[in-house]
Order: structure tokens, then sequence, then C-alpha cells
């Protein structure tokens, strides 16, 4: 399984997530919209990762795309 931590800033979440529950670890930026950064703004959530972790509240819009 891999796990976006681009939008975490807790180190512990990312020695966790590697070391406990075995995942891989990614960075992948997303606009607030759920749309990949650097595509097309408003899209499909990238399908590279299973779990995406945020430290802060996230949109509804991007809520539905899970």
């Amino acid at each position: 399984m891999t796990i976006n931590v681009y939008c975490t800033e807790y180190d512990v979440v990312k020695k966790v997530a590697k070391r406990v529950m075995n995942f891989k670890l990614k960075e992948i930026e997303e606009d607030h919209e759920g749309g990949v950064h650097k595509g097309v703004g408003g899209g499909k959530l990238n399908p590279n990762y299973d779990i995406t972790w945020h430290d802060l509240a996230i949109s509804p819009d991007f809520m539905s795309k899970l």
C-alpha cells in the first residue's frame, strides 16, 4: 500500500506509516479541488496512492473524489 504524505509536516506520521504499517511513502502535490497540481485542476485524484494524509481539513470537493 502507498500513502501520500505531501500534506503532513509531522515526521511521526511518516515513520509510523513506513515502519509500522509497511506503507510506501509518496509526496504527490494536488490542488485544493483534488486535481493533480500540474495537470488539469478539479480532475480526478491521482491514482498512484491508496491513502492520503492531511494535517488540516480538506475541502468537500476533495472528499467527494476519494
